[in-house]
């Protein structure tokens, strides 16, 4: 899941402003996200790189937008209680780095 995360956001980088999704597609990719950030609150994980850089990259192409886009109010807000729950006080400042 993780590596099928980090390749769509970077073809979402790469096909930035524009998305070759469609709406639906990305309902199920933002839900991936949520599922990445959740990975956040391990920083002593193996994958703990790989989801700040998926962090990282949703945040310098503001892929947050997109989201927006979608109305879709329910994930919005997983997508911030995802962030959220991942933000403590022993990974906070790797967090903040991304």
């Amino acid at each position: 899941k993780l590596s099928v995360a980090y390749c769509i956001v970077q073809l979402l980088r790469i096909y930035a402003p524009e998305t070759p999704y469609g709406d639906e597609q990305l309902r199920d990719i933002f839900k991936l996200l949520c599922w990445v950030f959740q990975r956040l609150a391990q920083p002593s994980a193996p994958t703990f790189e790989i989801c700040q850089s998926i962090l990282q990259q949703t945040e310098q192409v503001k892929l947050y937008m997109l989201l927006l886009d979608l109305n879709d109010p329910q994930l919005t807000t997983q997508l911030f209680e995802s962030l959220l729950g991942a933000a403590r006080a022993d990974n906070l400042e790797a967090i903040e780095l991304s």
